[in-house]
């Protein structure tokens, strides 16, 4: 989730973005990132 977070933040797409956008983006791409990680493993 560090990851994610610091990409969402430093990401010139969002950089634009409000906040809110920002934290929905970070969230997205955290569950997306875990779901990633999950699939493989089960």
């Amino acid at each position: 989730m560090r990851g994610e977070r610091g990409d969402a933040r430093t990401s010139p797409l969002l950089a634009g973005d409000s906040t809110a956008n920002q934290s929905a983006s970070a969230t997205d791409n955290a569950t997306v990132a875990a779901r990633k990680i999950e699939e493989p493993r089960t």
